[in-house]
């Protein structure tokens, strides 16, 4: 099982192309690019490039996640986790956001109803 390794890239430029910086500093890797719609790096463009930043980053979690899901759930990770003994699950970034939320939150009590104490 091979998968091409692709970079998701958030580059400040209006168009989604990657710079040739890109391809010289990571040759054969397959880029993502997404523009934040800036035209020029003026100080105007740095402040444009930065609040698009958040939906860029958001598009390209997502890619991440759904090519994840898609390698989790193939045939022969299956079988390889089942060998294993493991399960695998697949969620979107916000339900491993909840799980993990209220995983501390549950063995935060435990150890508390335990005396557990931390240290510093």
């Amino acid at each position: 099982m091979s998968k091409q390794v692709t970079i998701g890239l958030v580059v400040p430029f209006a168009e989604d192309k990657v710079p040739p910086e890109g391809h010289q500093m990571y040759p054969g890797m397959t880029f993502l690019p997404r523009g934040v719609g800036v035209r020029s790096l003026t100080p105007e463009g740095f402040t444009a490039a930065f609040d698009a930043i958040p939906s860029a980053a958001d598009y390209l979690v997502s890619k991440l996640n759904r090519s994840f899901n898609d390698i989790m759930t193939s045939a022969d990770t299956k079988a390889h986790f089942t060998r294993l003994g493991w399960e695998p699950v697949v969620s979107t970034p916000a339900e491993l956001g909840d799980y993990i939320k209220s995983e501390v939150t549950r063995w935060g009590k435990v150890l508390q109803a335990a005396g557990a104490v931390g240290i510093e």
